[in-house]
């Protein structure tokens, strides 16, 4: 939350120099009860999509090594009867950054005491005084550690698979692939699965498409199960190619063994939904599934506003079936589509419908 809000008021103070200052989007999100809503707190306050009750959000890490956040966090305004702000308590916060090897090194965490959603503006204002100094006095607080390692991706026959040197699959939660033939390391893609809040496995997060890597992508597609596509970049910006188109422009191409076929096409404002027909090359199950591409987060920041992203993830929810196998999220890199899905659909699951 901290490095998110940090990217933010750095983008938006460059943006607003030379233009009239305005209300940024997070003013917008937590709302005194006799407030009017928004459009945005319309989305932030209401039922699941099942009509379900929102419940009190827990955040929960995986069992592969992971750590457990046991305290309960009030992002959002919840009912009277929720959690008081005098029950929080320190939440340790495990942040890690890549080495150079292969190898895992020693750990660390910090603990920040929660902050009541009463107490949030207040705590972003004093954050933002004298040029934003205890905003970048936290993000440079944080240690570094690495509890894992991806000896996979270090493999020499690997490495031509990774997009970048440093953006690698951890071992202890890669996607294994079938093995094609008996060749050594096919079961490789740079892709990593995550834990949902009430499923494991729940999202698939891995780096744009390499060429060579188009038909491992669509291989995964297929063995997971997978029915939605989330894509967070464009696939050309300021006229430098930040990911490799990896379906047909029209009709089929094959993809290794899986045939792709483009059925529909709809752009939309903010993002384009497109329809694709899977089929393998020895036959049996068509399958039909939907790849949407967000075409409006900025290369170099964040949205001027939510609601855009907010209503994008609802659609994503909405396409994809409780039965379906996990949601692939790419963006240019693999570290942004972690972020963004893994705490977007926390809060999409707990705090939003």
């Amino acid at each position: 939350l901290i490095f998110f809000l940090n990217r933010w008021l750095r983008c938006n103070r460059r943006n607003n120099r030379h233009k009239t200052p305005r209300h940024g989007s997070i003013s917008k999100i937590a709302l005194a009860s006799n407030t009017i809503p928004s459009e945005t707190s319309k989305l932030l306050v209401s039922g699941d999509v099942y009509g379900r009750h929102i419940v009190n959000p827990y955040d929960q890490m995986n069992g592969n090594g992971g750590c457990t956040m046991d305290s309960v966090m009030d992002m959002y305004p919840l009912h009277q009867s929720h959690i008081s702000s005098a029950n929080y308590n320190a939440l340790p916060v495990p942040v890690s950054i890549l080495p150079s090897s292969g190898g895992a090194i020693g750990g660390h965490s910090l603990s920040h005491l929660a902050i009541p959603i009463s107490e949030l503006s207040a705590h972003i204002d004093k954050l933002k005084m004298n040029n934003n100094a205890l905003f970048s006095q936290e993000y440079e607080s944080i240690e570094t550690g690495q509890h894992f390692t991806w000896e996979n991706s270090s493999r020499p026959i690997n490495k031509m698979k990774n997009r970048y040197a440093n953006v690698v699959a951890y071992d202890h939660s890669r996607v294994i692939l079938s093995t094609i033939d008996n060749i050594e390391d096919s079961d490789y893609i740079n892709a990593n699965y995550i834990d949902g809040y009430e499923k494991t496995k729940a999202y698939i997060a891995t780096q744009g498409p390499l060429p060579e890597t188009f038909a491992d992508f669509w291989r995964m597609v297929w063995e997971e199960n997978t029915i939605t596509i989330v894509m967070l970049t464009k696939l050309e910006e300021r006229s430098r190619i930040k990911c490799n188109q990896y379906w047909p422009i029209r009709g089929s191409s094959y993809y290794g063994h899986i045939q792709v076929t483009l059925l529909d096409t709809l752009e939309l404002a903010h993002y384009t939904i497109r329809t694709f027909r899977l089929q393998h090359r020895n036959g049996g199950k068509i399958r039909e599934i939907r790849h949407l591409q967000y075409t409006a987060w900025p290369d170099h920041g964040v949205p001027d506003h939510p609601t855009p992203f907010l209503m994008f993830l609802k659609r994503v929810k909405t396409l994809n079936r409780p039965d379906a196998g996990p949601i692939i999220s790419h963006c240019r890199l693999k570290i942004y589509s972690f972020f963004v899905i893994k705490k977007f659909f926390f809060f999409l699951n707990y705090s939003l419908w």
